[in-house]
């Protein structure tokens, strides 16, 4: 039993906000690419280093934002009661006063 969605709109909107960090972090280091092979002298190796190192904090801080959601998820539905799934085995193990 794997969840894949966020369970409340809460934790979806930090998924998403997490997510949309790092595809903004990527398009950042894609302009400074773009600026570079223009001929930008002002683009240094510096910024290339923390524009990269900016990306890669921003995907492990969505992945986190995922991971977390899904271990949300889960409690939810370890802690949801199986009242369906249990009352076939309730019947068969119900001892009838003697």
């Amino acid at each position: 039993m794997t969840a894949t969605a966020p369970t409340t709109p809460t934790e979806a909107a930090v998924v998403e906000q997490a997510e949309q960090e790092a595809a903004e972090a990527e398009q950042l280091l894609a302009a400074l690419e773009e600026r570079d092979r223009d001929g930008d002298k002002q683009v240094t190796a510096q910024r290339f280093t923390d524009a990269r190192e900016l990306g890669r904090f921003a995907k492990l801080h969505a992945e986190a934002a995922r991971r977390k959601a899904v271990r949300a998820a889960e409690a939810t539905e370890q802690e949801r009661p199986c009242t369906t799934e249990r009352a076939p085995y309730d019947r068969l193990t119900r001892r009838t006063p003697a």
